[in-house]
């Protein structure tokens, strides 16, 4: 019988696969995690594992791609309230939120950025709803830039957050937040028209 992707059995086994990788990397480190490894946790066999995954740094993406699409789903909830915005803080708050909720999460796929593509993948869904918002902004279409100054505020909203978490979260997220307001504030200043 051919499994679809939406199969209930589909996304238990795979669920179960990442829920293995998960408790494997409290254990050892993730460069010592063989497929049999994460095929004997879950109690399924290679085979099986080979049916959703290629390998341990594919299944480690998929679980990023499982955080990303959330984050895509509160960008979208929020997305009247953000558009015409001309501070970061309503963009920036509810993302903080989110990584406060998923922060041993966020802090193992920023840990291991070159399995995961874990930031790269975050720095493009951050510019693809930047841009939106960006362009949303009074007069903003007119501006030549205007790619430039999303590519810019992108990488500096990932910087931000890949920061605050390895850093441990020390610095408070309103403390975070009145930081990355005067950082932006002062770019988009130059763009009032």
């Amino acid at each position: 019988m051919e499994k679809k992707p939406g199969d209930r059995r589909v996304r238990r086994t795979q669920r179960l696969l990442k829920a293995s990788l998960l408790e494997l990397m409290k254990e050892k480190p993730f460069s010592s995690i063989t497929v049999a490894d994460i095929a004997e946790k879950a109690d399924v066999n290679r085979a099986t594992f080979y049916l959703h995954f290629s390998n341990p740094a594919h299944l480690l993406q998929s679980i990023g791609d499982d955080l990303l699409e959330k984050l895509q789903e509160l960008f979208d909830e929020h997305q009247d309230e953000l558009v015409g915005s001309e501070s970061i803080r309503p963009v920036l708050e509810p993302v903080l939120d989110f990584v406060i909720a998923f922060q041993g999460l966020c802090t193992l796929l920023f840990d291991h950025a070159q399995e995961s593509q874990f930031p790269e993948k975050l720095l493009v869904l951050i510019q693809e709803n930047g841009a939106k918002l960006v362009k949303a902004l009074p007069e903003m279409h007119l501006v030549e830039e205007a790619p430039y100054l999303v590519a810019f505020l992108a990488y500096g909203v990932n910087g931000i957050l890949q920061t605050w978490v390895r850093c441990g979260m020390e610095v408070s997220k309103e403390g975070l937040l009145e930081a990355a307001e005067r950082m932006t504030d002062g770019v988009l200043s130059q763009y009032q028209i």
